[in-house]
């Protein structure tokens, strides 16, 4: 009885502990769903809701390195397996949709994503019948947007239009769900449509929804408004005609919406807010560029806005919305300010200009199709797309003595517009003409304008609240860096650094390694010559880091960086139907300081450590509001990716952090055409305003060669000159002056 006794107890125990393991296994098991869960939800969230497409894939890399351990452990069943790997299938195609503005073949991958979801979506024994119309409904409105993305309309509507039939039948017809792709679903029709009876069709849907949320003024109510524009523009394309008054009507209301809820917003919005608010904000701009010349006035004043969210984040969280009537009252006489606009029309991306002079009202001048330029043949080979897109100094050659080009540029009518009186001309480009030095490309023969009379601004905005012409007399001068190693003392003081992590992770992925650039110690220290050495401080080898660079910049009027720069990304696509949220262009833009090489060949990602890699995004987070000049002599000597910089995304940067000028340039430069550039610029400039000095230093540059004399070289049996020659384009239209006024 005794041994009985014992082993009922052991019985109990072995039970108890059983019991207790399972619950312990039930536990952690249900711990290991919450957190896929969890992850799921927070992919979901950040393609809708941020598109930050470098925090989606690390959220993807933690769930299938989380579910791999489980299925290693022997944990989960295949049906289980089968779901999550669903979940994660659907994140990757979430991911490929915001990748495939960098790298086209993601758009194959994103619908091989979403269709083996479809797969698994459409067999009603995996889930229960409302979930598996819930996902069915999600990929059906993903794959319309992901073909709309691709111009694919008749695709788009067709994916679309099943998402309308399946959420007519189980979802309330005034879901927010229902009416977002209801609106979807009227922009597709618009662009397949074939006749009138298409488009009232759409106009009917789209007036619905407008209708629907008309009374509450809110964001949904914007959105269906700038999509109704939209509509009604397709139409009046369509039939050949020109924009119709509703249009303006829905594309002014929108507007006055977007303005009146960034004043209301701006103040507690943070710097990625009003990324994304921008990003929203895009479609909008470019559409309503469409427009043209049905009211100039209206597009001048929506390209001051957009670009005061964009590039002039105000330091005091105030935000100044500007108009064309305030831009002209800066303007003397003989003065004009040109908007550029890039914008889409009939499936082509078109350039325009707004010209504004002081009197009357604004003048919109079509430039025409951007495809017409870059397919220019030049002279020695090639096209212009070319010279934009590669390094070739021979390229550059041709690319800015192309008489042909150049009134493709600056056309008759924009001549025209301009004036012959006109003796100074303050021009904001866009898209393209970012890349191209378009002040060094007048036509000589039908201008009596020079270079020294175009001033090349981020936004006309910038003549409302003019600076000092002059820059100061002390300098802060980084060169000779040591890419290799930081100092010590500076690692350990880096504890507030805040890296950029998308900034590290993209270049981590080109492997990038920076060569030394011996020629830039020597630079900097011919600058120093130019002044009293009290007045200039040289951050070298070592020394020349982020902490040093955080801490010292804001205390110089002038900041001269001679390094590394680079730009390894496009601006993010947004749609009609989705437009983008998150611009990654700031994290693909930027300058190498002391240590980058070390940091980048590390495996392991420190926020708060010393990575020597200085994003625009870093940048506009920094104060530099007290820089009057900074001047970015960024040399290309490496491979790759590596660039001369002079791009969009650190320009934006460098204005958001509130420097009020710099000099950049537009590829990679020669170190000695640079170093003379930069010491007569700088000697110049202790008795000149910027813009002067800056023009003085490009024609001393170009006379440099001129004059270098001739003689006879024996062993090539040929005329060269005694010295290097400057004068070609490749040299003296290098760098370009912005926001000196």
């Amino acid at each position: 009885m005794k041994k009985l006794t014992l082993l009922f107890a052991f019985l109990l125990l072995t039970a108890a502990a059983f019991s207790q393991s399972q619950q312990g296994f039930v536990r952690t098991h249900r711990d290991f769903l919450a957190y896929t869960h969890h992850l799921y939800e927070e992919g979901n969230r950040c393609y809708v809701e941020t598109g930050n497409k470098t925090h989606l894939k690390h959220l993807i890399d933690d769930y299938q390195a989380a579910l791999e351990q489980r299925v290693e452990e022997g944990l989960l069943s295949q049906e289980t397996r089968d779901s999550l790997q669903q979940e994660i299938n659907k994140l990757l195609g979430d991911f490929h949709y915001l990748n495939s503005d960098d790298d086209p073949q993601s758009y194959d991958l994103a619908e091989d994503y979403f269709l083996q979801c479809l797969d698994y979506a459409d067999d009603p024994a995996h889930r229960t019948h409302q979930t598996v119309n819930h996902d069915r409904f999600i990929l059906f409105r993903e794959l319309g947007q992901l073909y709309y993305k691709q111009h694919r309309y008749d695709e788009a509507y067709d994916w679309i239009d099943r998402a309308v039939s399946l959420a007519s039948n189980y979802y309330s017809p005034f879901d927010d769900a229902v009416l977002d792709i209801l609106s979807q679903w009227a922009i597709c029709k618009a662009r397949v449509a074939q006749n009138p009876s298409d488009f009232k069709e759409a106009i009917e849907v789209i007036d619905d929804v407008v209708d629907y949320y008309k009374d509450t003024l809110s964001g949904d109510y914007g959105e269906a408004l700038r999509k109704k524009a939209k509509i009604l523009m397709l139409q009046q394309e369509h039939n050949g005609n020109p924009p119709t008054s509703a249009a303006l009507r829905c594309y002014k209301c929108y507007f006055s919406l977007k303005k009146r809820e960034a004043l209301k917003r701006f103040g507690s919005m943070t710097a990625d807010d009003r990324e994304h608010y921008w990003m929203r904000l895009r479609p909008f701009v470019i559409d309503c560029y469409r427009l043209e010349h049905t009211d100039p006035a209206f597009l001048y004043d929506v390209t001051l806005f957009s670009k005061s969210l964009l590039l002039e984040y105000s330091k005091n969280n105030k935000l100044q919305v500007s108009n064309w009537q305030q831009i002209q009252r800066q303007l003397r006489p003989d003065e004009c300010a040109i908007e550029f606009v890039q914008y889409e029309k009939y499936d082509k991306t078109q350039m325009g200009a707004l010209v504004l002079g002081k009197q009357g009202s604004p003048e919109f001048v079509c430039l025409g199709d951007i495809d017409h330029i870059l397919d220019v043949p030049l002279r020695g080979g090639g096209i212009v797309a070319d010279a934009i897109d590669f390094d070739d100094p021979w390229l550059k050659d041709d690319f800015y003595t192309d008489s042909v080009l150049f009134p493709l540029i600056w056309t008759p009518e924009l001549l025209d517009a301009i004036g012959a009186d006109t003796k100074k001309v303050y021009f904001a480009p866009d898209g393209i003409f970012h890349y191209m030095a378009i002040e060094y490309m007048l036509p000589s023969e039908e201008t009596h304008l020079n270079s020294s009379q175009l001033y090349r601004l981020t936004s006309t905005r910038q003549l409302i609240n003019k600076v000092p012409t002059q820059a100061g007399k002390k300098v802060l001068a980084l060169g000779g860096i040591d890419f290799d190693k930081a100092s010590a003392e500076t690692k350990a003081s880096s504890s507030k650094l805040l890296n950029d992590e998308s900034a590290y992770y993209f270049l981590k992925a080109f492997q990038v390694q920076l060569a030394a650039l011996p020629g830039t110690r020597s630079e900097i220290e011919a600058i120093r010559s130019q002044y009293d050495s009290i007045n200039v401080v040289l951050l070298t080898d070592t020394l020349a880091t982020e902490d040093e660079l955080i801490k010292t910049a804001s205390l110089f009027p002038i900041v001269h960086l001679a390094t590394h720069g680079y730009f390894i990304g496009t601006m993010p696509e947004g749609t009609d139907l989705k437009p983008a949220d998150y611009d990654e262009s700031l994290s693909q833009n930027g300058l190498f300081l002391a240590g980058a090489n070390d940091a980048i060949a590390s495996e392991d990602f420190d926020p708060t450590g010393h990575d020597g890699i200085l994003s625009a995004r870093e940048v506009s987070r920094m104060d530099l509001s007290n820089i009057r000049l900074i001047v970015l002599s960024a040399c290309q000597t490496g491979e790759g990716i590596i660039t001369g910089d002079g791009v969009y995304g650190l320009q934006r940067g460098l204005k958001n952090a509130g420097v009020s000028a710099m000099v950049v340039s537009l590829w990679s430069v020669n170190d000695e055409a640079t170093s003379l550039l930069m010491q007569s610029f700088y000697k110049h400039l202790k008795t000149e305003d910027v813009h002067t000095a800056f023009h003085h230093a490009r024609q001393e540059l170009i006379e440099t060669g001129r004059q270098a004399e001739r003689r006879f070289n024996s062993k090539q049996l040929k005329m060269t000159k005694s010295k290097p020659s400057f004068d070609l384009p490749q040299f003296y239209n290098s760098f370009i002056l912005i926001d000196v006024i």
